[in-house]
């Protein structure tokens, strides 16, 4: 078994590149329900609805329009957002509908200037292997 090493991603929103990603977290949830009967000794659970969110961070460059119009939207926008798609290869990424819940912004002396942000999917995820 090989081990995988992730060397180049990065993410767009609403089909404009933000800038490449140095890491990201993908979550997927899924719910269950008890329907076990009053005095049964073992539960009964089936599944139920799935939700995903995702956090990741993006190394900002000077003259990134997508990444200002990222912090634009998201300082006086709804932070909605109709596709956040996040490359793990240069052809393989997950896409879909959500709400941007957080944005920092990472500015340190001597380092790459950072944003990390969080969204809450608002829809079914999607994995695709190409464009």
């Amino acid at each position: 078994m090989a081990i995988t090493k992730h060397t180049k991603g990065y993410v767009t929103v609403s089909g404009t590149t933000i800038g490449n990603q140095s890491n990201m977290t993908l979550t997927i949830d899924g719910d269950v329900g008890d329907v076990t009967p009053f005095g049964v000794e073992w539960k009964e659970i089936v599944a139920l609805g799935k939700g995903w969110s995702v956090s990741g961070t993006v190394y900002n460059s000077t003259g990134d329009g997508g990444l200002s119009n990222f912090r634009t939207e998201f300082v006086s926008g709804d932070r909605s957002c109709t596709e956040l798609r996040f490359y793990e290869t240069t052809a393989n990424s997950f896409y879909g509908a959500c709400i941007f819940t957080n944005f920092t912004y990472t500015k340190g002396v001597g380092n790459v200037d950072q944003v990390t942000f969080t969204a809450q999917g608002t829809s079914g995820l999607t994995y695709a292997t190409t464009d």
